[in-house]
C-alpha cells in the first residue's frame, strides 16, 4: 500500500533479503498463491497466532492492519494452497539509505526467489499484486515464464508452463506518459531510480507476456481497481486487458483490500474468489 502520508519510523538494512515467508506451507499442497504488497507498512512481518490467525507486527499503522486482515482472507480462501508473502524492503526510509541496494537490485532478487519457489511442481499459481507490488509482478513474470536466457535467474519455466496461471493486478501502475505524471509519483521515481524508460521497457516485456498466453485457456489475467481516481488511474492499470478482465470496487486506492462495511471481507477478495470458482470467504 502507498500512501501520499506515510508513517517511516523503523531503522532499515541496507540488504534488500528478499525471501517468501510462508503463511501456510503444505506438504501436500498443489497450489502456490504469492501476495505481493505495496510500499508502506509491514505485510511481510505478519505472524500466524495459535488460532491461526494473521495479526499485524505494528498495529500503529493502518496499512498493516489492512493487510494481515487480506492475509486472514487468503487463508480462508486457499485452505489447501501453500500461501506465501513476497519480502522486499517496502519502508520508504530503505530507498534513502544510500547504501542500500537500488530498486532495480531488489527486482532482481525478487525474480530470483521467485524462481526457486516455482520449482516445485504445482498445478496453479496465482499471483497477486497491490500497487507497486503489482509493478513487481508484471516486471518478475515474464522474466520466469518466457523463453529467453537469463542465467543469472535460475529457469522453472519447464514446470511452470505445465501450470494454471492467474495473476490479479490490484490499483498496480503498468506505464507512464511525461504529461500525466505527478509531481509526486515523480518523486517517487525519483527516489526508486526509475525512470520513464524502465516502465515503458516493463510494458513491453508484459505486452509480449500477454501476447504468448492470449490463446492458452489456463493462465488469466485480470486488474482490480479502486472505483476512486488516484495517482494510478493515469498510470495505465487496464492497459492491454479486455474489459472482462477489469473489475472495479467500491473503494479508494488507500483502502482497496480493506473489509466492506457490511460485510467480514474485501471486495476485492469477491473478486478472486469469483474468477478462481473458490468458496470459503463470502459463502
Amino acid at each position: 500500500m502507498l500512501t501520499k502520508n506515510m508513517c517511516c519510523t523503523a531503522s532499515v538494512d541496507s540488504k534488500s533479503n528478499i525471501s517468501l515467508h510462508y503463511l501456510q506451507k503444505l506438504d501436500t499442497a498443489k497450489e502456490l498463491v504469492v501476495f505481493i504488497q505495496g510500499l508502506g507498512g509491514t505485510a511481510y512481518k505478519v505472524v500466524k497466532t495459535k488460532n491461526s490467525k494473521c495479526k499485524a507486527a505494528n498495529k500503529n499503522q493502518c496499512s498493516n492492519i489492512i493487510y494481515s486482515a487480506f492475509c486472514n482472507q487468503l487463508l480462508n480462501l486457499f485452505p489447501n494452497s501453500n500461501i506465501a508473502l513476497l519480502e522486499y524492503p517496502v519502508d520508504l526510509l530503505f530507498y534513502r539509505n544510500k547504501e542500500a541496494e537500488s530498486f532495480k537490485q531488489v527486482l532482481a532478487n525478487c525474480k530470483i526467489a521467485l524462481a526457486h519457489a516455482c520449482r516445485i511442481e504445482y498445478n496453479s499459481l496465482i499471483f497477486i499484486g497491490h500497487c507497486l507490488g503489482g509493478f513487481i509482478a508484471t516486471n518478475c513474470l515474464p522474466t520466469l515464464l518466457l523463453d529467453y536466457e537469463n542465467k543469472k535467474i535460475p529457469k522453472p519455466i519447464s514446470k511452470i508452463k505445465n501450470c494454471a496461471i492467474t495473476v490479479f493486478l490490484l490499483d498496480a501502475p503498468y506505464d507512464v506518459e511525461s504529461d500525466k505524471i505527478s509531481n509526486w509519483f515523480q518523486g517517487l521515481m525519483t527516489l526508486l531510480q526509475l525512470s520513464e524508460a524502465d516502465f515503458h521497457n516493463n510494458a513491453i516485456e508484459w505486452r509480449v507476456l500477454l501476447d504468448e498466453y492470449k490463446n492458452t485457456n489456463e493462465t488469466q489475467f485480470y486488474s482490480v481497481l479502486a472505483s476512486e481516481p488516484s495517482w494510478v488511474s493515469d498510470l495505465m492499470p487496464t492497459a492491454d486487458l479486455a474489459p472482462e478482465q477489469v473489475f472495479y470496487v467500491n473503494q479508494n486506492h488507500d483502502q482497496l483490500l480493506k473489509m466492506s462495511q457490511v460485510k467480514p471481507y474485501s471486495e476485492v477478495i469477491m473478486v478472486i474468489e469469483k474468477h478462481l470458482n473458490k468458496t470459503g470467504v463470502s459463502t
